[in-house]
């Protein structure tokens, strides 16, 4: 589809005709930049009601075309998971409310892993999880302070179930498992 230089032909001469500065311009005119009476000769014709075309009316471009929408969809949407996924909800504690991805191999600790804790209570590494047979297993990396799953420490790797509770420092998370 070919853009109408009309169109845009015709917004510049009535631009050009107000002596006044543009609109957008400080201090510009407030005239706009159609009479009432006058039409413009785009795809037939529109009158000032009819002012805004659609997105049919304009060439696709990468800024403006559909086709820019249904890549940005596919960037950020069709990227599947993979493997097994737990989602921490901290339930009390800092950050209440926030849900945390993990994955194989992440640790959670106070200065490295894939969850900061910044916590006194916090070791770095303070624990870890693993997947083994399609479930999560959890690891304290020998912390100072301990790991606690349901409310009793863990000292040992500790196999997790759904809406297991897992204190880390003062913070306590719900685990949700997505397979």
């Amino acid at each position: 589809m070919a853009m109408n230089k009309d169109f845009f032909q015709g917004i510049a001469r009535a631009y050009q005709s107000d002596e006044d500065d543009l609109p957008t311009e400080i201090g510009g005119g407030n005239r706009h930049p159609f009479n009432e009476d006058e039409e413009m000769n785009y795809n037939g014709g529109f009158k000032p009601g009819n002012m805004r075309p659609s997105l049919d009316d304009y060439a696709a471009t990468d800024l403006a075309g559909r086709t820019y929408m249904e890549r940005m969809d596919e960037t950020l949407l069709d990227i599947p998971e993979t493997g097994l996924l737990g989602l921490l909800w901290v339930v009390e504690g800092e950050r209440m409310g926030r849900i945390y991805k993990i994955h194989d191999g992440d640790i959670i600790g106070k200065r490295d892993g894939a969850l900061i804790l910044d916590d006194p209570k916090v070791s770095t590494p303070h624990c870890r999880f693993r997947e083994e047979n399609e479930s999560f297993v959890l690891w304290d990396c020998g912390s100072k302070n301990g790991t606690f799953v349901n409310n009793k420490r863990i000292r040992q790797a500790t196999k997790l179930e759904e809406n297991d509770r897992i204190k880390i420092g003062d913070v306590v998370f719900t685990l949700k498992v997505m397979k």
